[in-house]
């Protein structure tokens, strides 16, 4: 981390609803503290991925057809 500490990555990622809104966030935070602590340099590329690690498995049937199935070659 360049602009973040750990426990400010943790408190934003626990106060997010979703894997997706905590990646947008923590994305957010960072550009902004960049930002203040870099005014004169263009901003770091920047790039986030939040897993939840406490969800459970929740697997698909057997008799579900892969989507990836769907898809149809031209």
């Amino acid at each position: 981390w360049d602009v973040l500490s750990n426990e400010e990555v943790a408190t934003v990622v626990m106060k997010s609803a979703s894997e997706a809104g905590a990646a947008n966030e923590v994305a957010e935070a960072a550009t902004n503290a960049w930002i203040q602590k870099f005014p004169t340099v263009k901003i770091d590329d920047i790039s986030v991925v939040c897993l939840s690690l406490n969800k459970k498995h929740n697997p698909q049937p057997q008799n579900e057809q892969n989507p990836l199935a769907l898809i149809k070659e031209s």
